[in-house]
């Protein structure tokens, strides 16, 4: 793992200093990076900011409001607290992350003017509220996912930044009116994610690519008003029970005829 104190460039020196400044953690293993969020604060120049799994870096979301140039925000698995509200004025911000922090709070509203999005990972955060029309103009998103899943010890990591289609979801072999997936363990009481709208908010997002949604059980609407989205390689249902219950096994069928290119889990 990575070694090191925020505020420090890992040699001692002040990263500030730096006119295109990065800080990453390690991607495999736990990372031990320590210190607080406020010891980069002063660093305006700062493009990445990426702390996943380092458990002892504590923070309020508040703190990073000012870094205004900030591309990448990834804090996985941290223990940052605080709302989504302050990162609305990062206007530059292609990348955000934030798995698994749940004391995260605040709604995607705060995220709907942030024009340059492209990937918004906000699973497991429970006390996230909002709806699918605040995320519906972020044209350049690619990947959204605003799922429950159950952390798996050592599986948050850079490099595999939730990746929907790998091997840790099992493919649809079950009945259509299940919801348990290959990451939720049976009989699990599955916490409900408060996002709330209706998927067909979602059909202009003509570069996404990857939606996951799992465990959405406020979410309405019909699968089908996003067959039509060009880029999309998977789309993850499981859990979503209203819209589950609406489905029929022929709407699935007709789902996987029509885009044999998108996987479907439900």
């Amino acid at each position: 793992g990575t070694m090191g104190t925020l505020g420090t460039d890992g040699q001692g020196t002040d990263a500030a200093s730096a006119v295109e400044a990065s800080v990453r953690s390690a991607t495999h293993g736990m990372c031990k990076i320590t210190g607080h969020l406020r010891d980069v604060c002063g660093w305006f120049n700062l493009l990445e900011l990426s702390l996943n799994n380092c458990r002892e870096v504590y923070g309020d979301i508040w703190d990073l409001a000012g870094l205004i140039n900030l591309v990448t925000l990834d804090l996985d698995d941290t223990s940052i607290t605080g709302s989504l509200e302050y990162l609305a004025n990062i206007t530059k911000l292609q990348f955000l992350s934030l798995r698994f922090c749940s004391d995260i709070c605040g709604s995607t509203e705060s995220l709907s003017k942030l024009k340059e999005l492209r990937e918004i990972r906000l699973t497991s955060c429970r006390m996230i509220t909002g709806d699918l029309s605040d995320v519906a103009k972020l044209e350049k998103l690619t990947h959204l996912d605003l799922s429950f899943k159950e952390k798996v010890t050592g599986e948050v990591r850079t490099s595999d930044v939730l990746s929907l289609s790998d091997h840790t979801l099992e493919q649809r072999s079950i009945p259509v009116q299940s919801t348990t997936s290959g990451h939720i363990r049976r009989g699990s009481v599955v916490p409900m994610m408060k996002i709330t709208g209706d998927l067909a908010e979602l059909a202009s997002l003509k570069n996404l690519e990857e939606l996951a949604l799992g465990h959405c059980k406020r979410l309405s609407g019909d699968m089908r008003s996003l067959r039509k989205l060009p880029k999309l390689k998977l789309l993850y249902l499981s859990g979503c029970t209203r819209v589950v219950a609406a489905m029929s096994e022929t709407a699935v069928d007709n789902w996987e005829e029509a885009r044999p290119d998108c996987k479907l889990y439900v």
